[in-house]
């Protein structure tokens, strides 16, 4: 008898052991109709799996700085699988400090045509251009003797390259630049006379992108090139700490970053006119230490504009075979 028992008890615990899988499986039927149910719902009625609320927090609903990514704002994709043409919505926050990292590639090679439409602003570096070959018969040139960006924002007057300082007035500069009211292309090139102001490079970097700011405004949808502050002579850097070529490279990279912030093309100027050791090549330099010598020496600064130009649609006629 006691092996009977035994059997039934064997018997009993194993029929409840089948009891609870029947039930467990039946309710995991249930649970797997339920979730086929809710999802054959939601996609007939063109609705996502599942509804995400965005988080809210103190940190969110105050200035912090940070992208629209990291916020969590979230953009319209509606239009993705359609042709109508949907508003850009890529945001970046530059976070280098190395003018490299902003700098234009080179991107093939423009003829010299290009340069017919062009507006250069700058200093006595900047007239070069005006002066010398092959851009002399081709850009306007808007550049003028011992000017910094502050004096220009003030509309301070000022000589161009074709004036006679013996003979002429002065012209009030930014009336002058601003004259000029349908140029295809923008290049700024200044900064060497701040060096020697009284200017401090937080005054410096802050005038210069106040005159930005007044260029991009009357000139919207133009290109804008922003060229790097041109390195001076070991000889000249030596003699004269505020044209440290440090101090150079240090106000670049501020600059770089600050004109692609305001959507601008910055020129890495120093590819094409510094040495290995980050000097005006001695073969380019004039007397002074951080003036170029003549039209040979300009040319090698067009050489490196010609191929450092933004894509444009408007600039395929003048691609060249590089």
């Amino acid at each position: 008898m006691a092996g009977y028992k035994d059997f039934k008890q064997r018997a009993r615990r194993r029929r409840k052991r089948q009891a609870v899988a029947t039930v467990a499986l039946s309710a995991l039927i249930v649970v797997q109709c339920a979730g086929l149910v809710y999802i054959t719902g939601r996609m007939i009625g063109g609705k996502p799996l599942f509804d995400v609320r965005p988080e809210t927090s103190q940190a969110q609903s105050e200035p912090s700085g940070e992208t629209d990514a990291e916020q969590g704002t979230s953009y319209d994709n509606s239009a993705w699988n359609t042709l109508t043409p949907v508003a850009k919505t890529v945001n970046y926050d530059t976070t280098t400090d190395d003018t490299r990292m902003y700098a234009l590639p080179e991107n093939g090679r423009v003829n010299l045509e290009y340069f017919r439409g062009a507006l250069f602003i700058g200093d006595s570096l900047t007239q070069g251009f005006g002066i010398y070959e092959p851009l002399k018969s081709i850009a306007t040139v808007c550049a003028y003797i011992g000017i910094t960006p502050k004096q220009i924002l003030e509309n301070s007057a000022g000589y161009r390259q074709d004036m006679n300082r013996s003979t002429d007035q002065p012209v009030p500069m930014l009336d002058d630049i601003l004259s000029h009211t349908a140029p295809t292309s923008i290049y700024i090139g200044m900064g060497t006379n701040a060096l020697n102001s009284s200017q401090d490079d937080e005054a410096i970097i802050y005038y210069y992108g106040q005159l930005l700011d007044v260029l991009k405004a009357a000139y919207p949808n133009i290109p804008i090139y922003v060229q790097g502050i041109t390195p001076v002579t070991a000889e000249k850097a030596a003699s004269d700490p505020r044209f440290s070529n440090d101090r150079i490279r240090s106000l670049n990279d501020s600059l770089a970053r600050m004109a692609v912030e305001k959507g601008m093309y910055y020129i890495n100027t120093h590819e094409a006119l510094a040495d290995n050791a980050g000097n005006l090549r001695e073969d380019l330099a004039g007397g002074d230490g951080y003036h170029l010598r003549g039209a040979a020496e300009y040319q090698v600064w067009v050489d490196y504009l010609c191929t450092h130009t933004a894509y444009n649609p408007m600039n395929l006629p003048y691609w060249t075979a590089t």
